[in-house]
């Protein structure tokens, strides 16, 4: 068993959204073997940094061993629970977005993905493909392969899956996909292809938001973007499938310092569980600050 401690440790934010930073330094590592004996020595260090959606930081740690040899680990605040050692490099977490597709098609879509590993696909193509899924995801920065885990899907002819027949999908469908930090996404088996473009998040209310904490086992986001449109997607859990009331919807909106109104709703896929309050009635209101924001009732916290 090992304790680590970073000291002098230098950061390097992340301009798209101050809220992932990449870090080198030195520490301290001590190892306690068999007997009760420990060993105390300085390591140097690198790794990811995470604010949380609870506000709360996560950090992903490997640090160089001058016995030989590397060891890593993840350690959190507040008691947080750190479930992999392997954390997503912070220039790929955050919202991408695609316009046009491989083949020059019109496309409206987005990727978001979670420093927590979670991603979610959304797809507002008017008169085309309006659907979502969602599951889990690794990215290799050295190979670029991306590797997604789907464990929701609402259609069956577009997205990353192609040919699913149900939207809970029980055992989680394995896409493998080549998506570098410059924004190309590539299929061979079919699926999304194309060129995405890292939407940066604003003090404004532009940006992305989630449910935080999840509520009832969903994981839900809502994304703004210039020009006055939303995007509220809701997934169900990975570990109790409840399909009712989760999936996509999208329109248009204002915003006051104090509240969002949907001037339109285009599509509708989550019924009273999205925007619940109907063309211009406010669904969310700003709480006690720019990161903050409640929709319905429920707590978002910026992405």
């Amino acid at each position: 068993m090992g304790k680590f401690a970073g000291t002098g440790l230098t950061l390097t934010v992340d301009p798209a959204d101050n809220l992932h930073a990449t870090f080198t330094g030195s520490g301290t590592l001590d190892n306690y073997f068999a007997g009760g004996t420990s060993n105390l020595r300085t390591v140097t260090m690198n790794g990811n940094l995470y604010i949380q959606s609870d506000g709360n930081i996560k950090m992903f740690w490997t640090a160089v061993d001058p016995l030989g040899g590397t060891v890593g680990g993840c350690s959190s605040t507040a008691g947080m629970s750190c479930n992999t050692t392997t954390a997503p490099p912070a220039a790929i977490v955050g919202n991408w977005n695609m316009s046009q597709y491989a083949d020059g098609s019109p496309a409206s879509v987005n990727l978001v993905l979670l420093a927590d590993s979670r991603f979610m696909l959304l797809s507002t193509l008017t008169g085309g493909c309006q659907a979502m899924e969602s599951g889990t995801y690794t990215y290799d920065s050295v190979t670029a392969a991306l590797t997604l885990s789907v464990t929701y899907d609402t259609s069956t002819t577009c997205g990353l899956l192609q040919n699913n027949t149900t939207a809970t999908v029980t055992t989680p469908v394995v896409i493998n996909r080549t998506f570098t930090t410059a924004g190309a996404l590539s299929s061979t088996t079919g699926g999304v292809t194309g060129s995405f473009t890292k939407l940066a998040q604003t003090t404004t209310e532009v940006g992305t938001w989630l449910m935080a904490p999840d509520v009832g086992n969903d994981f839900a986001l809502m994304i703004n973007v210039t020009g006055g449109k939303f995007l509220m997607a809701i997934a169900p859990s990975t570990v109790f499938p409840n399909v009712a009331g989760k999936g996509l919807e999208y329109g248009t909106y204002t915003a006051s310092s104090t509240s969002y109104t949907a001037t339109t709703i285009a599509f509708d896929g989550n019924g009273t569980n999205g925007i619940s309050g109907g063309v211009g009635v406010p669904f969310a209101l700003v709480t006690t600050d720019v990161n903050h924001i409640t929709i319905n009732g429920t707590a978002m916290v910026r992405q």
